[in-house]
């Protein structure tokens, strides 16, 4: 069939969904989505850590409330200027290629409501969360 098409049967054309990003030591430097440089003190695994941690918690939560407490998480922890955005602490509606493949392999694949595995781009670790 038509695997690997891009635009691959029952992937959305577009998706708004949020993240938190967690910035480590030994991320690219420049980033001018950043809303602050990264944590010299904190490793990748630590990153890692903590949001799977932060997604566990989340995991139990009911759906009706996980958009919401997904949102105050961004505010509070999240590295990217996405986390005062919105009420959603979103990145609005987001096209494939306009955040890379590691992001696009992770985001297109979820349903809204659910969340991300982390996953590592080069902006840091990210754990993501369809709304729509």
């Amino acid at each position: 069939g038509g695997v690997g098409l891009g635009a691959a049967a029952g992937k959305p054309k577009k998706i708004r969904v949020a993240h938190v990003l967690l910035k480590f030591a030994g991320c690219a430097e420049v980033d001018p989505q950043a809303r602050r440089p990264p944590n010299a003190n904190r490793s990748q695994a630590q990153a890692e850590r903590e949001l799977l941690q932060l997604l566990e918690t989340l995991q139990k939560e009911e759906a009706k409330v996980r958009g919401a407490r997904f949102a105050a998480v961004c505010k509070e922890k999240s590295d990217c200027k996405s986390a005062a955005n919105s009420s959603m602490a979103d990145l609005g509606w987001v096209t494939p290629g306009q955040w890379g493949k590691e992001f696009d392999a992770a985001a297109f694949e979820l349903q809204p409501g659910e969340l991300s595995d982390v996953i590592i781009t080069p902006r840091g670790a990210h754990l993501l969360y369809r709304l729509a």
